[in-house]
């Protein structure tokens, strides 16, 4: 998992123990809301073209800041991540005096960036975004003056928004080819990546130049940089070939313990909501079965 990757995911784990902290599931508050869009997203991020890894780290990642946000609009405890994520600019302020509904604004949100993220997916994916439309607004609107309803509607939406146009200037905003580059000139020697895919579309390297993306919190991907992978070599003894043969001998006398734990692990495309989504729906998990106060 890359540096980007691993920010993003760090900020969506932290932003959702604020958000639902003290707050017990029931319908029409903030916190149901949260959970259901959640558990629809992660279901979108397998079913949806473009979803690799890092793409759904750079999705949860807005989903969560304008979660937050749309939150943090109506609680005096929590701050805006304005001015302490990069470029993100003060978002639209509630009238004074006017009276909301926290959950409609989340609600309205997180529909309109989960609808903006996910706008490439397939039919289902679609009926499945308005059907929970359709559910959360007769729950949430029941009860609620007409007024009341417009009002946070609009104010969640002019959230979505900003958080939306902050987003398309990332660097990660288009996804061309599923990710893999129409023209990319392989480096040459063993020490270099090559294709294994037999599929033409991917005999390229995935998402190259993702680590130029602009980042959350650090002033640059370099700022935070990985330390380098041991020198190529086919020397018996040598650094790199003790560490491929260590896992070669492994996955020869797997026992039962390691085969499970790798099949937990392996986040096949179609198969999960991909590695930064599987931690999502750990953290939800234990969020739910703690429940979490």
């Amino acid at each position: 998992m890359n540096a980007n990757k691993i920010r993003s995911l760090l900020a969506i784990l932290l932003v959702l123990p604020m958000l639902l902290s003290g707050r017990a599931a029931h319908a029409g508050e903030p916190a149901t809301v949260i959970l259901a869009w959640y558990d629809l997203v992660l279901e979108l991020v397998r079913h949806t073209p473009t979803y690799s890894p890092p793409v759904a780290s750079r999705a949860f990642a807005y989903l969560g800041v304008a979660t937050y946000e749309a939150t943090a609009s109506g609680r005096s405890d929590l701050r805006s991540l304005a001015g302490q994520v990069n470029g993100l600019t003060p978002p639209p302020q509630r009238e004074t005096g006017k009276t909301y509904d926290e959950a409609i604004i989340v609600h309205s949100a997180v529909s309109l960036t989960t609808l903006n993220f996910f706008g490439n997916t397939g039919p289902t994916g679609e009926r499945a975004m308005k059907a929970m439309i359709r559910k959360q607004e007769k729950e949430l609107f029941d009860g609620v003056k007409p007024d009341v309803v417009e009002r946070s509607r609009a104010h969640g939406a002019a959230i979505a928004d900003h958080i939306l146009a902050w987003s398309r200037n990332d660097g990660g905003a288009v996804i061309e080819n599923m990710g893999f580059p129409l023209t990319y000139a392989l480096g040459e020697g063993n020490s270099h990546w090559v294709p294994t895919s037999l599929i033409q579309q991917q005999q390229t390297p995935l998402l190259p130049d993702w680590g130029k993306n602009r980042t959350f919190a650090m002033p640059k991907g370099s700022s935070c940089p990985l330390s380098p992978p041991p020198e190529y070599s086919e020397e018996p003894g040598s650094q790199f070939y003790l560490e491929a043969k260590e896992v070669y001998d492994t996955s020869k006398t797997l026992t039962d313990e390691q085969r499970i734990i790798a099949r937990f692990w392996s986040d096949d495309p179609m198969m999960s909501p991909t590695p930064p989504g599987h931690w999502i729906f750990i953290a939800l998990s234990l969020l739910s079965n703690e429940k979490a106060d």
